[in-house]
């Protein structure tokens, strides 16, 4: 389970490379090498006596040089993201073939540790088609180095998990039938998508529960820090993979992938929430799960989010929200519906700016959390 999990994740850096180099250039590699990399590591994990050199030799026919209208800085970053991509295939094939026997925990602990050192540099380019806004990356790329300082700035996001992972827990549990709640491991053989992930608040909770976590940002110096805290933990090193990059370019490469998808205060920071939704619901398995937690559009919301939270009590950035990108909890489910999902759960969110913790409330006019689970094929409407 968790080997087919990261050999999935593996497929990303070849195409979204590619994707950088020329459109065409992964349906080259894919069709040209019979999948010999681009499915890598699959082949040079369980075929480790294949002929290496001859594939990684093909990619330099396969991926040609940059044009040269593309500027001397992104000619750099695609040479050395070639390097690098020739280097890990050959550390995964070094560390399989000369390994003494292991078993999978082992195998996939390396093949992790490998991932994760892998440095790839796109530059600021993104694909055509997505929802990330620059503006609002930059502003959490600003407060980098906040993350983890639980009485700073994001202070209020690490009191959040009190209520978003006993939610996303019980959901997967009751939905899904993962192991008992009384289990300290109730989320073991889960697959997890935590789209912006930011520093990591999230996902690592969720991988002390058993997950196995996937957290992609646009931002690299969040992935960065994500990367640094997890690492201090053997546990959790094991069983989570940080990746910058968007949700759109991961579905190009892991649709219908993932037994659950969260963008937990994500939703009210992107430039087309319908558009994050959809590529959301495309992420998640048939009868997987989707978790959102986000801020209503209401004149209290504007009082509380913004006046109180960020001007006030200042528990919030200030400039962090818009109220422009707010969404009201009846368009995020008409969202959800018209991409094939069905709403389970809206509850309220309230915050005490005094205690500086969160309980659940009746009322959605504020902060809200949203659990819809995606519709199987035969019960798709006619």
């Amino acid at each position: 389970m968790k080997l087919k999990s990261l050999f999935r994740v593996n497929r990303i850096f070849v195409q979204k490379w590619c994707q950088r180099i020329q459109p065409v250039s992964h349906v080259s590699l894919l069709s040209g090498m019979s999948g010999v990399v681009g499915r890598s590591p699959f082949l040079l994990v369980h075929k480790p006596t294949c002929k290496i050199k001859s594939a990684l030799g093909h990619i330099g026919r396969v991926f040609p040089r940059p044009q040269h209208s593309r500027s001397h800085r992104q000619c750099e970053n695609n040479d050395q993201n070639l390097k690098t991509l020739l280097l890990l295939n050959r550390a995964i094939s070094d560390a399989v073939t000369n390994a003494p026997p292991i078993d999978d925990h082992d195998l996939f602990s390396r093949i992790s540790h490998l991932f994760m050192n892998a440095s790839f540099n796109f530059g600021d380019q993104r694909l055509l088609h997505t929802t990330v806004d620059e503006e609002e990356v930059a502003k959490f790329r600003s407060l980098v180095q906040s993350w983890w300082d639980v009485n700073g700035e994001f202070q209020a996001l690490h009191s959040l998990n009190d209520l978003r992972v006993p939610l996303i827990r019980d959901g997967l549990v009751k939905r899904n039938g993962c192991q008992s709640l009384l289990s300290s491991q109730p989320l073991a053989d889960t697959f997890i998508l935590d789209v912006g992930c930011g520093g990591g608040i999230l996902s690592e909770p969720l991988a002390r529960l058993g997950a196995t976590v996937i957290g992609i940002d646009a931002a690299s110096e969040n992935i960065q820090v994500a990367r640094e805290h997890a690492s201090h933990d053997r546990l959790l090193w094991k069983r989570i993979n940080y990746i910058c990059a968007t949700a759109e370019e991961l579905l190009s490469t892991n649709g219908e992938a993932f037994d659950a998808v969260i963008a937990s205060e994500v939703l009210e920071h992107v430039s087309n929430v319908e558009g994050l939704v959809a590529t959301c619901s495309q992420l998640t398995k048939p009868a997987g799960s989707i978790f959102f937690t986000t801020i209503n559009k209401t004149w209290l919301s504007f009082a509380l989010a913004i006046v109180g939270a960020e001007d006030i009590a200042g528990v919030v950035p200030s400039g962090t929200h818009d109220w422009n990108k707010f969404i009201p909890p009846q368009d995020l489910q008409r969202f959800l519906h018209a991409s094939n999902c069905q709403t389970k759960l809206v509850h309220g969110m309230i915050f005490n700016p005094v205690t500086k913790r969160w309980f659940w409330g009746t009322p959605t006019t504020c902060n809200y959390a949203v659990h819809a689970v995606k519709k199987e094929a035969t019960t798709l409407d006619v």
